[in-house]
């Protein structure tokens, strides 16, 4: 998906659809997390659904809620769902961030090295 360092730094234009990929699977991922988290709060939890997509919610933004679930089932959803909500916060902000990351490595690295040699080409110059 990237390109090698001895190859040149990507244009603007194939930058900025990246960034837009990398925006689309991370609304991809956080819109199929509202919908699980909703959905388990609302069945498994026994709240209403505006107060489950607000739970919901809350715990993929990152939040420390404690929810007090009243069914074993909601308990257990609960739970998971913390977990796979941490895990889903981190990954949408690496998701998001790689490519530009990537790009400021990759210009400061070909600034180094115009010619695109590798560091071998460079020792045995």
């Amino acid at each position: 998906m990237f390109e090698h360092r001895s190859q040149p730094v990507l244009s603007r234009h194939a930058f900025f659809k990246r960034i837009a990929l990398a925006f689309f699977i991370t609304l991809l991922l956080v819109g199929g997390s509202l919908l699980v988290g909703t959905v388990g709060y609302h069945q498994l939890g026994d709240r209403e659904l505006d107060e489950a997509f607000y739970h919901t919610c809350l715990m993929l933004s990152g939040h420390d809620v404690h929810p007090s679930e009243s069914t074993p089932g909601g308990r257990i959803f609960s739970g998971v769902f913390i977990l796979y909500a941490r895990l889903i916060f981190v990954s949408t902000v690496a998701i998001l961030f790689v490519p530009v990351l990537h790009r400021i490595l990759h210009k400061l690295h070909f600034e180094e090295n115009p010619q695109g040699l590798s560091d071998q080409d460079d020792a045995e110059s």
